[in-house]
């Protein structure tokens, strides 16, 4: 991760604020359409949206940037448990037995690193993340520090620490006068990621191919073989991934044991269904593969 120096940046307490205004928007839309859409796929669900602890947290996240200027720990952990207390009935979950832990005098601390055997490495502290993001816009790096120290008032595990970096890194990386996309925005959010399953997911990410009528050419898949019995398609990108399509937009990623190439398929020893009779042969494809592979 890179090094933040925090005392040359000025917070940004109207981004933050903003940044609140849609987590909290889009907070109270998922609670409410998540059960809504199978019924009525339709039509939007009726007011009122509430919204959940996400958004009951992030209120503290912003509290504390308005008084400090900056993630004061002990602060935000006091405020956590004001609100909670007030509040209890906004969908806390696992959060309940450490905020009550806390609200009985334990400190963060010591309870934080305690919760689930390890720390919790859910995604909460993500969640909440994206003010601290905009409140530091102006450089990703303090806004990763100050997301992460965050975090750990209520995440011991380093995976719920490094959600709360990512998401705070790629805010303040998105509100720059001219963001990168696509893969170069990923990339970009990458070097304040530190070490954990969730940067191995962003790597991972950047393998798995677009929509070819809507993204263009996917450059990164090596090759694409048909199942021998089915209409699926079986892509092998150049990290090893293997992809399996169910139809011209859905994709399910899997994971070779090893790093793969196309022929290396053949004698794939924990997919045997895929392992018959490969045949090799130039083809012009949309997705931009350099070939097609008849499993026959």
């Amino acid at each position: 991760m890179r090094a933040a120096d925090i005392s040359n940046v000025t917070p940004d307490l109207d981004r933050a604020r903003h940044s609140l205004d849609g987590l909290s928007v889009g907070d109270a839309f998922g609670n409410r359409v998540t059960w809504w859409l199978d019924h009525h796929p339709a039509r939007l669900p009726p007011g009122p949206w509430t919204w959940t602890d996400d958004t009951h947290m992030a209120l503290s996240i912003l509290e504390i940037l308005e008084t400090f200027g900056r993630i004061n720990q002990d602060a935000l952990a006091a405020a956590f448990v004001r609100r909670f207390t007030e509040e209890p009935h906004r969908g806390y979950g696992g959060a309940v037995t450490l905020l009550m832990q806390m609200q009985h005098g334990e400190s963060w601390q010591t309870a934080a690193p305690a919760l689930f055997d390890g720390g919790s490495y859910g995604n909460g502290a993500a969640m909440r993340a994206a003010p601290i993001g905009a409140c530091f816009w102006t450089d990703p790096a303090v806004a990763a520090a100050e997301a992460e120290r965050s975090a750990m008032v209520t995440h011991g595990h380093v995976e719920g620490r490094a959600g709360a970096v990512a998401v705070a890194a790629a805010a303040a990386i998105a509100a720059q006068s001219s963001p990168p996309e696509g893969e170069d925005f990923l990339l970009a959010t990458l070097p304040f990621v530190p070490e954990s399953l969730t940067r191995r997911g962003i790597v991972e990410s950047l393998e798995i191919p677009g929509d070819p009528g809507i993204r263009g050419p996917v450059q990164r898949i090596e090759a694409v073989a048909s199942v021998a019995g089915s209409h699926d398609l079986v892509a092998v990108t150049r990290g090893g991934d293997l992809l399996v399509c169910k139809s011209e937009k859905d994709w399910v990623c899997q994971r070779l044991p090893e790093p793969g190439s196309p022929r290396s398929l053949a004698a794939h020893p924990v997919e045997p269904w895929i392992a018959v009779g490969i045949k090799q042969r130039g083809f012009e494809d949309p997705r931009g593969a350099v070939a097609i592979l008849a499993i026959e």
